[in-house]
């Protein structure tokens, strides 16, 4: 069963706030999103099987707006005492899978619960995002569950495949081969919103700098 956050521990859910804090600083826009769907379990990550040492699943999206990525937010369960969960953010190849890794993050297990939706924060990875171009987000941990047929996390999505823009994604054997897997996931992509970025820089430099006196 995947685990309710509620019951953390007082110092780790602090520092997930802190990450919550942090992305919330900057007013975002909506760049894609994907909430249509059966609430379907469809991915298991983390999950230990002798073919598949490595679990990823992501979505490839069609960007709606431009600007720099500020946040990927995904609805995923997570079981007590998981691995980080790392997202991983990739442009695409010719055959409209990932190909090349343009930034990742991780957040602890205790950020999550699948009734609602946990941002990663991009803002420091500078990426930017075109209007019309196709990207993918892709989640994984660093180890599997220690028992057999037993994920770490459960990915929601929908096992119907509605989203138009792009295709449920998975990669089940050490990062060796993409393909589509029939799913679409809900999911949300921002982009600040356009003469907010400036302003959360400064202040970040801002900060910085009274640290350094």
């Amino acid at each position: 069963m995947y685990a309710n956050p509620a019951s953390h521990s007082a110092r780790t859910t602090l520092a997930a706030l802190a990450l919550t804090a942090a992305a919330s600083t900057v007013s975002a826009q909506t760049v894609t999103a994907s909430h249509a769907g059966d609430g379907f379990m469809s991915s298991t990550i983390g999950l230990q099987l002798d073919f598949a040492p490595n679990t990823m699943a992501g979505q490839v999206f069609t960007a709606t707006a431009s600007g720099t990525l500020h946040t990927v937010s995904v609805r995923a369960g997570a079981r007590e005492g998981a691995p980080d969960l790392t997202i991983s953010f990739f442009s695409l190849g010719s055959n409209d899978l990932p190909e090349t890794l343009l930034a990742t993050r991780s957040l602890p297990w205790n950020a999550f619960a699948p009734q609602s939706y946990t941002a990663f924060d991009f803002d420091l990875a500078q990426i930017n995002i075109v209007a019309g171009t196709r990207y993918a987000f892709a989640v994984s941990t660093a180890t599997t569950h220690p028992e057999p047929y037993i994920g770490w996390y459960g990915l929601v999505g929908d096992s119907a495949a509605r989203y138009s823009g792009g295709n449920g994604i998975g990669n089940y054997n050490n990062n060796q081969g993409w393909f589509n897997n029939g799913y679409d996931y809900n999911f949300i992509v921002t982009v600040p919103t356009p003469g907010t970025a400036a302003i959360t820089g400064g202040l970040a430099l801002a900060a910085l700098r009274r640290r350094r006196r």
